[in-house]
């Protein structure tokens, strides 16, 4: 694990003040730079002009800059954040593994998170998923470990800060709003006294989020849930010109929207079998990021082989947590899944929509990895052969 943060940081360390190592990889970060100096120097976060891109990770960016007021020193900190948080993702996934896998599957996520190559890359590009990782883990983590916390007040602290975390988390990605119902059914749903704590989780998310939707929606005269146009993906994402990736944009044509898919429902079965193949890197799309010593046919083997170590472990888990009665207590791990999952694949996709929950599927992966090698053990024994 070390060593994988190690040549994180390396890597990080190679990049300096560059926003962005691959003039591909830019995505959306000019506009998240322009949006971080004009709220330090002129509107403010409320009044941002741009929240047609993340308005969350626009404000997160203007805190680095205007504790430095210097575009390439911030940039040069936000790199540095981006690194510390995936250091605290490994540690986190690891405590989670051993709460709610096993020790070993804990170790072995964190090993996947350390070496990581799509966080290492994110973490040197002027993009949210980094942070956005970090806040859906440690909300996970905080769902699933609060039964852990013996008194009352300090657990109404606890589910606080996660109602605090899923409003930040939502802000950055609106896809993610979906994570307040969850985090507040889990709860409900994890134990009797923890249900009349559940107002400490919603009060601080339901002020912020409603908020924010209030005045944006005041402001701009159009009604406004966290970013705005929404409407517009749906139509260019979803028409007979739209081919399952997030980007480039296609020219929509008619039937689009929902009378595309009531209209199409059969084309529009097509598209999300195709956004399913974007998001798990099984079709490329421009901002394909490759394997690290791999090409061609290897890369592609790998990405099979990845999908289908991570479904073996999902159902596994599953199974062992359906046997056990345990399904409940770990209903934030599959909700959380669900949540991330469900906008790439009925609007657009992309393999960076999955790069916010590797910590996550990780975890599963470890836990296949694991399983099969005490069977390989067991049967290495039985054998004879150890």
């Amino acid at each position: 694990m070390a060593f994988g943060l190690a040549r994180a940081l390396v890597f990080t360390w190679s990049t300096g003040a560059r926003p962005w190592f691959d003039p591909m990889l830019a995505i959306d970060g000019n506009s998240y730079l322009a949006g971080m100096v004009e709220i330090v120097d002129r509107t403010g976060p409320l009044d941002l002009t741009d929240i047609y891109h993340s308005p969350g990770y626009q404000i997160y960016l203007a805190g680095f800059y205007f504790l430095r007021h210097d575009a390439e020193g911030a940039i040069v900190a936000v790199k540095l954040a981006a690194w510390a948080l995936q250091l605290l993702c490994v540690v986190l996934v690891v405590l989670v593994g051993r709460r709610s896998f096993t020790a070993p599957a804990g170790l072995g996520a964190g090993v996947l998170v350390a070496f990581s190559h799509s966080l290492a890359c994110y973490a040197n590009l002027i993009q949210y998923e980094v942070p956005l990782a970090f806040l859906i883990l440690a909300h996970t983590a905080g769902l699933l470990t609060f039964p852990l916390v013996p008194r009352r007040r300090l657990r109404g602290a606890l589910f606080f800060l996660l109602g605090l975390t899923a409003a930040a988390a939502a802000l950055i990605q609106d896809r993610f709003i979906l994570l307040v119902p969850i985090g507040a059914f889990c709860l409900w749903l994890a134990q009797r006294d923890a249900r009349r704590l559940v107002l400490a989780y919603l009060i601080p998310a339901m002020l912020i989020l409603g908020g924010w939707a209030a005045y944006q929606t005041r402001r701009t005269g159009a009604p406004t849930l966290i970013s705005s146009g929404a409407g517009f993906r749906f139509r260019i994402h979803n028409n007979p010109n739209a081919v399952g990736e997030a980007f480039p944009y296609v020219e929509p044509v008619e039937p689009s929207g929902w009378r595309f898919v009531i209209s199409r429902p059969g084309r529009y079965v097509w598209l999300v079998k195709e956004r399913f193949l974007y998001l798990w890197d099984l079709k490329k799309d421009l901002w394909y990021l490759g394997v690290p010593g791999m090409r061609g046919g290897g890369a592609s083997a790998f990405q099979v082989f990845a999908v289908c170590i991570f479904g073996a472990g999902l159902a596994m888990k599953a199974r062992s947590d359906a046997r056990s009665g345990r399904l409940r207590e770990h209903a934030a791990l599959y909700l959380t899944l669900f949540c991330s999952w469900i906008g790439p694949l009925l609007v657009l996709s992309s393999s960076r929509y999955n790069v916010p929950v590797i910590p996550i599927l990780a975890l599963f992966q470890a836990e296949a990895l694991t399983r099969a090698s005490a069977f390989c053990r067991e049967r290495l024994k039985s054998g004879g052969l150890l």
